[in-house]
């Protein structure tokens, strides 16, 4: 469900979706088991991630969409964002 919202406005398709940018900031309060968070996951959850055994969930909340996505290039994993780049977001905010 989450995926379909992030899909509505400002964007039109998974296409128009940025890449090699920041399009906003999220606060993540806790990271729980996914049997624990989602047992029995469906459609469409369960296209667009991996549930199996031993796998885990971010907990979200405060999204911030920016109103300019912010050219970065990212990473794998959790990564250091650049000063430069970090002046731009808290702009942003």
């Amino acid at each position: 469900m989450l995926f379909a919202k992030i899909l509505q406005k400002p964007f039109v398709s998974s296409g128009d979706v940025p890449t090699g940018a920041i399009i906003g900031t999220v606060e993540i309060v806790d990271c729980v088991p996914m049997d624990d968070y989602f047992p029995t996951p469906g459609y469409p959850e369960y296209a667009f991630g991996l549930y199996a055994e031993g796998r885990f969930a971010w907990i979200l909340r405060n999204p911030v969409m920016f109103t300019n996505p912010i050219p970065c290039d990212g990473s794998l994993g959790l990564w250091e964002v650049p000063t430069d780049v970090l002046a731009q977001i808290e702009a942003q905010q």
